[in-house]
């Protein structure tokens, strides 16, 4: 039996997250999307809310979508 990553997806771009969840398709054996997000706050929250074992990052995010802590 193969493992099951919970993953999230975070993208400021909303064609870039449906882009990525059709790619990932094939993979459904192994990755179940749990969720998605669109800035660094939403994704915080939603890693909080969901604990997801993979996240799927973009690196290229406006700076003020995103927040440190």
């Amino acid at each position: 039996m193969s493992a099951l990553f919970r993953s999230l997806i975070v993208d400021d771009e909303q064609h870039a997250r449906l882009n990525l969840q059709r790619q990932l398709k094939r993979f459904t054996d192994i990755i179940a999307i749990v969720g998605e997000a669109a800035d660094g706050e939403e994704a915080l929250q939603k890693i909080k809310e969901l604990s997801p074992d993979l996240l799927f990052l973009d690196i290229h995010m406006p700076k003020e979508l995103i927040q440190y802590r």
